[in-house]
């Protein structure tokens, strides 16, 4: 299994959105595009890495639908970032108000 194949398991392992049975064809979907790309990366030479390439994609729609990317999860408003350390204490930082003059001095 390549690298493309396993990251795409460990996004299937950790979707908490996907029924079993009702998205295997799905999951295998993605599974076979995945192979067909590490093959082809591995093995392959010009041409026919320019054509797996092709279908990342493919892909793309594929983990779309299993809510698989930060895009899709924002829009749909579920598992918002866990982001941790200082680009979450950032974050913060921005979303909270400023201080006036009446909430500094505690008036």
């Amino acid at each position: 299994m390549g690298d493309l194949r396993s990251a795409f398991d460990r996004s299937v392992d950790a979707s908490k959105h996907l029924v079993p049975q009702v998205d295997d064809a799905l999951v295998e979907a993605g599974r076979a595009i995945a192979d067909r790309v590490d093959a082809a990366t591995e093995d392959g030479e010009g041409q026919e890495v320019t054509k797996a390439l092709y279908l990342l994609p493919h892909l793309m729609n594929v983990l779309r639908e299993m809510y698989a990317t930060p895009k899709v999860r924002l829009e749909a408003g579920i598992a918002k970032e866990a982001a941790g350390g200082k680009l979450a204490a950032v974050r913060d930082l921005r979303q909270r108000q400023a201080p006036t003059k009446k909430r500094a001095s505690g008036s």
